[in-house]
């Protein structure tokens, strides 16, 4: 099954349960130019009302974005991941990731179109806390470039 508009509303997950790390979380925030307050200083996050360290927004892609790669693994559709190329990327918070949080990912395909010769993907991730609570929503658009198609 190639990469086609029939993987519309297929679901992968959800995957395995991480649980959300401080020192990962202020190696990613300080990677995205944040250098100080709740997303690298936990005395600052207790200030303001978390429990440990805050994820910075963009954080949610580290556990979504293998979501999105489970298209490659998949031998069914036989995509072959060195020809994506990452497009586009949006987030919807409900809360903030905090250290500790125990999160899964379910991925869903959400589109599927023909762009230019190539394939254009988006799917949701959407990241549950251990109790099953929306964490957040991440929505990520791949483009699948033809092979031979130069870089």
């Amino acid at each position: 099954m190639p990469v086609t508009a029939e993987l519309i509303g297929r679901v992968f997950g959800p995957g395995p349960a991480v649980t959300v790390e401080a020192d990962h979380l202020v190696a990613f925030a300080r990677a995205v130019g944040y250098h100080d307050g709740p997303t690298v200083d936990a005395d600052a996050a207790r200030a303001a009302g978390f429990t440990g360290v805050i994820a910075a927004p963009t954080y949610a892609i580290a556990l979504t974005l293998d979501g999105a790669a489970e298209l490659s693994r998949d031998p069914a559709i036989g995509l072959d991941f060195s020809h994506v190329v990452h497009s586009d990327q949006r987030f919807e918070h409900v809360r903030p990731i905090v250290a500790g949080d125990t999160l899964t990912v379910t991925t869903t395909v959400q589109d599927v179109k023909a762009l230019a010769g190539n394939t254009v993907v988006t799917v949701q991730g959407d990241v549950r806390d251990g109790t099953g609570e929306s964490v957040c929503m991440a929505w990520t658009t791949l483009v699948i470039r033809s092979v031979g198609q130069e870089s």
